[in-house]
C-alpha cells in the first residue's frame, strides 16, 4: 500500500546520546535554507537507532541516531520545499528567572566544581563556588546557584581581549538545546 502526505515535517537524524532529553511536544526551531526562520513541534521520535560510518573504512567510527520527526507550526513557511537542508534546534528545557552567566565567567577549581569571580568596589576579587545547572547553548549562558550570590552583583568575565569585562547577575530565561546536523526538510 501506498500513501502520500501533503504536509510538511523535518524528520532530524538525533544524536542517540541525546534522545533522552527529547520528548513528543518539545519546541523546535527551524532555520530554512534562505536563514529565515520557522517554529515547529517534535510529533514522534523514533525507537530504532541507525548507524553511520564516519571514520571510513576500518576506523571502527560511527555515529548512532534516531529519526526525530517535526511538524511545522506555519507550513507556509515553506511552500515550496520538499527536500532542502535546514538546521534545527529543540528546546529541551527553559528556566525563567534563572540567575545565569556567560559560561566564560566559570572558573573550574582544582578540586572540582566551578567558580565566579565577584567584583566588589572595596576590596580584590574574589572566588565563589557556585553550582552549576542548565546550559542554554544558543545564548553561552548557563545557571548557577550560591547562597553567596545575588541578582545585581558584579563578576569579571574574561573577554577575546587581555582586558576583562564587567557582567551583572540578573535573572534570564534559559532554554537547554538539542540540536542536530544540517538536514533536509
Amino acid at each position: 500500500m501506498l500513501a502520500s502526505s501533503t504536509r510538511q515535517d523535518v524528520v532530524v537524524r538525533l544524536d542517540a546520546t541525546e534522545q533522552p532529553t527529547v520528548k513528543a511536544g518539545d519546541r523546535a526551531l527551524i532555520t530554512l535554507p534562505d536563514g529565515r526562520t520557522t517554529p515547529g513541534v517534535v510529533t514522534r521520535i523514533g525507537r530504532v537507532a541507525d548507524s553511520s560510518g564516519a571514520g571510513g573504512s576500518g576506523s571502527g567510527s560511527s555515529t548512532v541516531t534516531i529519526p526525530v520527526h517535526i511538524k511545522l507550526k506555519h507550513p507556509q513557511a515553506a511552500p515550496r520545499l520538499d527536500q532542502a537542508p535546514v538546521k534545527v534546534q529543540i528546546t529541551t528545557a527553559t528556566l525563567q528567572h534563572a540567575l545565569a552567566v556567560p559560561v566564560t565567567a566559570l572558573v573550574a577549581l582544582t578540586d572540582g566544581g566551578y567558580a565566579v569571580k565577584t567584583i566588589e568596589a572595596s576590596a580584590a576579587p574574589r572566588l565563589v563556588p557556585v553550582t552549576v545547572g542548565l546550559l542554554d547553548d544558543s545564548g553561552g549562558l548557563v545557571q548557577i546557584t550560591s547562597k553567596k550570590l545575588a541578582a545585581g552583583q558584579k563578576l569579571l568575565v574574561p573577554g577575546p581581549s587581555p582586558t576583562t569585562s564587567r557582567a551583572s547577575l540578573a535573572p534570564a530565561r534559559l532554554r537547554a538545546l538539542a540540536s542536530a546536523p544540517p538536514l533536509r526538510i
